[in-house]
């Protein structure tokens, strides 16, 4: 995570310090031995990994994170916060349940390519995603042809996601 945690700026640090961003969870900046840490309140939630084995993954699970990350992206925009700093690897994305909202971390190294960038997450998406639920295993792959084909916006791609 500390290495990571290189990649954000001095700015894209202070401002996710100092502000409380809808769909970020509460992040506390900690100095250890001259290192600088940002520390994430994650005390109430568990991991999308868990959340899914619980229930089985859906056509309205699905929808509801597509928008939430949507929103989360919305929510960003004022602080002029690169969307780009958000994880979508599923270790990194947690679900509060006091909340019933997820939660995302602004973790890893900045990935500028769509299709790269959502492969870990849709992958991990088509692995939970029961047989019953043939239609939406469909959809989950035929995402990543639409982005590796389109180029798609990623703001596009997330809106018909959501659908």
């Amino acid at each position: 995570i500390k290495d990571s945690m290189n990649e954000l700026s001095e700015y894209e640090k202070n401002i996710l310090e100092t502000n409380f961003i809808k769909g970020l969870p509460k992040i506390v900046k900690k100095k250890i031995e001259g290192e600088t840490y940002l520390l994430f309140n994650i005390s109430s939630c568990i991991s999308l990994r868990q959340k899914l084995e619980r229930e089985h993954l859906n056509g309205e699970l699905f929808r509801v994170f597509f928008k939430e990350l949507l929103q989360l992206y919305e929510n960003m925009r004022p602080y002029l916060l690169d969307r780009n700093i958000i994880s979508l690897n599923p270790e990194y994305i947690f679900y509060d349940e006091k909340e019933n909202k997820y939660v995302y971390l602004p973790l890893d190294k900045k990935i500028n390519n769509v299709v790269e960038k959502y492969e870990k997450i849709l992958t991990f998406f088509a692995d939970v995603c029961c047989v019953e639920e043939k239609l939406l295993l469909e959809f989950i792959f035929e995402s990543f042809g639409l982005l590796n084909e389109n180029c798609f916006n990623e703001m596009e791609f997330i809106k018909k996601k959501e659908l």
